[in-house]
């Protein structure tokens, strides 16, 4: 008789991680770092280089450890105009009537970038979890 975990949905995928025995957890970390790092790269390389640099810069990893078998990596873009380079803004001025200029066309660059590598980090995790011996499926 074989053993099957069925997962269904993102939360129970994480809650599933958060159980693996303490040798996959090297593993998933890998995964998981892997997956943060290669996002920030290609965030990174899709930016344009202004004059300060910031916008480039400014996006970061964040890696914390969640107990004894569990990681988690967070990207994230800390530049000041970050999210108006991704959102764009509407013509706008100061109280006084200086313009504050637009950028009327969003850039569309991190999460995108995050939508893709956090799939495909999943689907890494899921395939680490088939190894064990264990089915587990992600639904699209």
């Amino acid at each position: 008789m074989s053993a099957q975990l069925e997962l269904r949905g993102i939360a129970e995928l994480k809650d599933a991680l958060g159980k693996l025995p303490s040798e996959l957890k090297g593993q998933a970390t890998g995964i998981v770092i892997e997956a943060a790092y290669s996002a920030q790269r290609d965030i990174v390389a899709a930016y344009p280089q202004g004059p300060t640099g910031k916008l480039k810069k400014g996006v970061k990893v964040k890696v914390q450890e969640i107990g004894p078998y569990s990681v988690a990596a967070q990207v994230r873009s800390t530049a000041p105009h970050g999210w108006l380079y991704e959102y764009g803004t509407q013509a706008r001025q100061t109280k006084k009537g200086k313009n504050r200029g637009t950028m009327p066309t969003p850039a569309a660059v991190f999460i995108p970038a995050m939508i893709r590598y956090r799939r495909a980090m999943y689907l890494k995790l899921a395939e680490l979890i088939r190894s064990t011996g264990l089915i587990a499926t992600l639904d699209a």
